[in-house]
């Protein structure tokens, strides 16, 4: 690119720049599809409940990953679908082929201007192509997964303390919330941690780790693990109590965790949330429960389902980190 530009190449080492920048939408993931000369771009359109356009590159007859390059919660009538192509396709790599998952309004326009300007051919999907079947599924599930990441997107601190404040209704302001998590390597080198979550978001030096020595999981078992946690989190005169916990765990986790609460006379309100993980460990199919309910969903709440998850994955990351170097350390 540098040597096309000196010579005044500028077109050219434009061309080289956008190759390379097309990279950036690129995830390795190397599935493969079909033959080796399969060269194109798989457009996923959704324009059923919201609108969303998802790009997928199959390269040598391989599955390099994908961008999500449009989303909006709203469809709007007066939008534009094949604009919002030509526009993305101006600024990134420009493949010969481009496989449309359906047809949409001012398709033959776009198969002209893309023909004619930048020598891309437009297709819409066939189910006799060499594997479209498997690029197609594999790009719903892409661009499910993205817009789920959109929807649980917040704009300020405060937003997702008042959305979880409401959806639990809870009396009193949240300004801080505490999140949980054990870890283990065989029998020994437990571990426990919690994650401070507050109105300027996560909080690394106000959280804690636990390390307790020569503990017997066998013995003594992750809820009495848990129970000496709160024990210590709670005993000392000092202590700063949150409004909110969150505990990798369903009911009875709760109920230790009130009953050490009670043991130490906190009197105040703390607001407690369980969390047990779902099918495969897939937090799609996470369920909530409160001393009070069980089996709770968030899926019309997925800005507080992400931020739990978000919650539990610190908590865990620190636990699992301090759980390996105590064992490296042993």
């Amino acid at each position: 690119m540098l040597v096309f530009s000196q010579n005044q190449n500028y077109e050219k080492a434009a061309e080289m720049r956008d190759s390379l920048q097309s990279l950036n939408y690129i995830i390795r993931e190397e599935i493969k599809i079909s033959s080796q000369d399969t060269n194109y771009d798989y457009v996923h359109i959704n324009n059923k409940d919201y609108l969303s356009i998802f790009i997928g590159f199959v390269r040598y007859g391989r599955y390099l990953g994908g961008n999500l390059i449009y989303f909006s919660e709203k469809i709007e009538e007066d939008l534009d679908i094949s604009s919002l192509l030509i526009q993305f396709y101006i600024k990134s790599f420009r493949p010969k082929k481009i496989i449309l998952s359906k047809k949409i309004n001012g398709y033959d326009q776009l198969k002209s201007i893309m023909k004619e300007n930048y020598q891309i051919e437009i297709f819409l999907k066939n189910n006799s192509l060499p594997g479209i079947r498997q690029i197609s599924n594999l790009t719903k599930k892409k661009n499910d997964k993205e817009v789920l990441l959109q929807k649980q997107k917040y704009n300020t601190n405060n937003e997702i303390l008042d959305l979880l404040r409401n959806r639990f209704q809870i009396k009193n302001p949240i300004e801080r919330i505490e999140a949980y998590d054990n870890s283990f390597f065989g029998n020994n080198y437990a571990v426990a941690s919690y994650v401070v979550f507050n109105s300027d978001g996560f909080s690394i030096k106000d959280s804690r780790t636990y390390k307790f020595k020569d503990y017997d999981l066998k013995k003594f078992g992750d809820a009495d693990l848990m129970r000496k946690v709160f024990d210590s989190r709670f005993s000392k005169d000092d202590k700063i109590i949150p409004d909110v916990i969150i505990i990798d765990g369903g009911i009875p986790y709760l109920k230790i965790c009130m009953e050490a609460l009670q043991k130490h006379g906190i009197s105040e309100d703390i607001f407690l949330l369980g969390v047990t993980k779902g099918h495969k460990r897939d937090f799609r199919f996470d369920r909530y429960h409160t001393l009070q309910q069980k089996n709770l969903s968030l899926k019309e709440n997925p800005q507080i389902e992400g931020f739990i998850q978000k919650m539990r994955d610190k908590a865990h990351n620190i636990s699992k980190k301090n759980s390996l170097k105590r064992m490296s350390d042993a």
